[in-house]
């Protein structure tokens, strides 16, 4: 019996290290198995949201790039105001001069920031649309010459939306004279 103790139950001491080399190879193919596709998935979470951080600031600074724009559009609208404030202002009274005419009139944009000066001529152009009858729009262009400063039309775009009414995109050039209120 005393023998039977001292003798190795699984392996002889020769054997064992092969026993644990085998172990160690399972451990590390079993870390590999169940470990390692969590490692990975937590480095891809980080990925993502510093993805998610970088997209976070492009949102930001679109956000504020459209807001400082607005903040200059607004800055436009003071400044045309401020030019508009004069009652010599082509503009201004053709505005008032569409007011008093009839039909309804919907302006669609007034370009005076942009005016083509000449040597001696200041021209506004000016786009607007025209909803009304047919009578109406040849009332309205012959009532042109009545405006105070010259005034050309440059295009005139006619869609008919029945027997009765039609819809024109209309362009015409306000022409002032430089440092005068030239009417006709």
């Amino acid at each position: 019996m005393r023998v039977f103790k001292h003798q190795e139950l699984l392996l002889p001491k020769e054997k064992q290290y092969y026993l644990w080399v085998f172990i160690c190879l399972l451990m590390i193919m079993l870390f590999q198995f169940f470990l390692y596709p969590k490692i990975v998935r937590i480095r891809l979470n980080m990925n993502l949201s510093s993805t998610f951080r970088t997209q976070i600031k492009s949102y930001e600074n679109k956000i504020t790039q459209a807001m400082l724009e607005k903040i200059k559009m607004k800055k436009k609208m003071q400044e045309l105001d401020e030019l508009f404030k004069s009652r010599k202002n082509p503009v201004m009274e053709f505005n008032g001069f569409l007011a008093n005419q009839r039909g309804s009139f919907h302006l669609k944009n007034i370009s005076t920031g942009q005016k083509i000066v000449n040597k001696h001529i200041n021209e506004y152009p000016i786009y607007f649309e025209f909803y009304d009858d047919p009578i109406g729009l040849a009332w309205f262009i012959s009532n042109l010459t009545a405006f105070t400063f010259p005034v050309e039309v440059t295009s005139i775009e006619i869609d008919t939306l029945s027997h009765q009414e039609i819809f024109a995109k209309i362009q015409v050039l306000v022409i002032e004279k430089r440092g005068e209120n030239s009417g006709r």
